[in-house]
């Protein structure tokens, strides 16, 4: 059982590792590794509700809430405001277009 929890242990902390690595690649661009993985989920299905984003990054739905909102205030995604109870798409934003063009691919 040793070995499973020290294998386990070093996944967790590799997985950390890379999340900071991509945190360090993606400031200059004023992005966090999770915003990133947001706009590249959201670039693959386009028009895709944030409970979907939620399931798919496996994150709750006020953390994607938290980071659509933050993406959107960044001018990077479209976030309609919907009734409550309604389901609404998030869409990229012309800044993020422009962001996959450049060196960043999303």
């Amino acid at each position: 059982m040793a070995s499973r929890e020290s294998f386990t242990h070093e996944l967790v902390t590799l997985g950390h590792l890379l999340e900071l690595r991509l945190d360090r690649v993606l400031r200059p661009e004023g992005l966090t590794a999770r915003q990133f993985c947001v706009l590249r989920a959201i670039a693959e299905a386009s028009n895709v509700s944030r409970a979907s984003l939620a399931r798919e990054l496996h994150i709750s739905p006020q953390a994607v809430g938290e980071l659509t909102r933050r993406l959107a205030a960044a001018g990077l995604v479209e976030r309609p405001e919907a009734d409550p109870g309604r389901a609404t798409a998030v869409r990229l934003d012309r800044k993020s277009t422009r962001l996959n063009s450049s060196h960043i691919t999303i």
